[in-house]
């Protein structure tokens, strides 16, 4: 890639970057969500167990799960008001449906946490740390992880969307 081609595209970031603040946003809270979550299983199973498998699988798994459903809780409320003169069904429907579009370009940062999170958090437990203090840690490793692939990959797709876009309407050969 170009000097010029990472100017453009730093240049683009730059200019859309409320856009990535609000989406960071999104990924934030549902990450709160999800440690909240992931803490409170992985301190009830630990309760019955001290499997560091049967502990990190999971929080891994709540953690995970309300890690998305709070980013689509957030992402509904934000996205609320362009679908005002809709029905509620119907405003539902077309928010998720649109909520699920960002999916392929967050789907390396996907898999990227679902390798990182329960690795590290049985490393944690086999070390000896307390079931919810590994899972709390394992998180935030995780999250900065997948958020940090998200935005980049979010970003990258969005660049090369418009640069195609232009091209098509200057009539350059893509």
């Amino acid at each position: 890639m170009s000097t010029s081609a990472l100017k453009r595209y730093f240049n683009f970031v730059h200019s859309n970057r409320p856009a990535y603040f609000n989406f960071n946003k999104q990924l934030l809270v549902g990450g709160l969500a999800g440690l909240l979550s992931g803490i409170a299983v992985a301190e009830a199973v630990a309760l019955f167990t001290y499997d560091e498998i049967s502990i990190s699988v999971s929080s891994g798994i709540a953690d995970y799960a309300a890690s998305v459903l709070g980013f689509l809780t957030v992402y509904y409320y934000d996205n609320k008001s362009q679908y005002l003169h809709l029905e509620k069904n119907e405003r539902v429907k077309r928010i998720l449906k649109n909520s699920l579009s960002l999916w392929p370009t967050v789907i390396a940062g996907d898999i990227a946490y679902l390798i990182t999170r329960p690795y590290v958090h049985s490393v944690l437990l086999l070390l000896g740390l307390e079931a919810g203090i590994a899972a709390g840690v394992a998180h935030f490793i995780g999250v900065g992880i997948f958020n940090g692939i998200a935005l980049l990959s979010k970003s990258i797709i969005d660049y090369t969307q418009k640069a195609k876009s232009n091209d098509i309407q200057t009539g350059k050969n893509v």
